[in-house]
């Protein structure tokens, strides 16, 4: 159940409508890029949980440079 009772002035100033709980999780430096600076187009593009992703590829990178001894440009270059 959602409990918020009161839209923020922040958000009728920039005309969103409505929010989340799960948006007011997020981090307002990502609300704000996400919500205010993003075209819709362009958060469109953005592939969703893309984080898991890119922490995967940090782990691999890591896992090789600390226990293969590689350096970031042995990772990078595959």
């Amino acid at each position: 159940m959602n409990f918020l009772k009161k839209i923020g002035d922040e958000y009728k100033a920039f005309n969103i409508p409505h929010t989340s709980v799960s948006e007011n999780k997020l981090p307002d430096d990502v609300r704000l890029f996400q919500r205010i600076i993003l075209t819709k187009d362009e958060k469109k593009s953005i592939p969703s949980r893309c984080h898991f992703s890119l922490g995967t590829h940090i782990h691999t990178a890591v896992q090789k440079i600390v226990c293969e001894n590689k350096t970031i440009k042995e990772v990078i270059d595959g």
